[in-house]
C-alpha cells in the first residue's frame, strides 16, 4: 500500500532476515515512511545487522521526519553508527530522533552521534536519550555538539543529573 506513511513495529519480535525482507518492500515503495517507530524492538544480537539495513531502507530523502528506537533490546553500536550516518545525509529530514534506554553507549558510539549531530546536513530538531548518558565529561561533549546543531530540545534524563550532581 503506497498510501502508508507509519511504520510501528514497536515491541515485535524480528530476525535479521524479516527485517532485510521488510526493508527491500519498503525501499520499493515511492512514497516514503514519513514515521517509523521500532520502540522496544525485540531480535536476536545476529539481528542488529538486520536493523541497520532497515532503518538504511526506511530512511529516504524528503520523507522520514520521526524516529523512535527507545528500548531496543539488543542496541549494538551498529544500529546507532547507521543512524550517526544517516542524520548527516544530505536532504534528509529527520525532526525527532528518540534513542532513550536503559543503559548508556560505548564512547565511540557517542562520538559518533556528535559528529552526526554537528554536520551541516543534521536537520534533526528534538533528540531524546534519557537514560544514555551517566558520564558528566559525555554529556559536556554532547551539549558542545548540540550548540552547533538545529537540536532545539534535548531530553537527557535524570541519570545524568545524578551524575553532575555526584562529581
Amino acid at each position: 500500500n503506497t498510501s502508508v506513511t507509519k511504520l510501528d513495529v514497536s515491541g515485535a519480535s524480528c530476525s535479521a532476515e524479516g527485517l532485510r525482507l521488510l526493508g527491500e518492500g519498503l525501499a520499493q515503495r515511492a512514497a516514503p515512511i514519513t514515521s517509523l517507530s521500532l520502540r522496544g524492538l525485540r531480535g536476536t544480537a545476529s539481528a542488529s545487522g538486520g536493523i541497520a539495513s532497515f532503518l538504511t531502507a526506511c530512511f529516504k530523502p524528503i520523507g522520514l521526519t520521526y524516529i523512535d528506537c527507545t528500548q531496543l533490546v539488543h542496541e549494538p553500536a551498529e544500529i546507532i553508527t547507521t543512524l550517526c550516518t544517516l542524520v548527516a545525509t544530505a536532504d534528509n529530514c529527520l525532526r525527532t530522533l528518540r534513542l532513550g534506554g536503559r543503559e548508556s553507549w560505548p564512547e565511540g558510539v557517542m562520538k559518533s552521534l556528535c559528529d552526526g549531530l554537528s554536520s551541516p546536513q543534521c536537520t534533526v530538531e528534538e533528540l531524546d536519550l534519557q537514560g544514555r548518558i551517566v558520564d558528566v565529561d559525555v554529556a559536556l561533549r554532547l551539549l558542545s555538539a548540540l550548540k552547533k546543531s538545529r537540536v532545539h530540545r534535548a531530553a537527557l534524563g535524570a541519570r545524568l543529573l545524578s551524575a553532575a550532581a555526584a562529581s
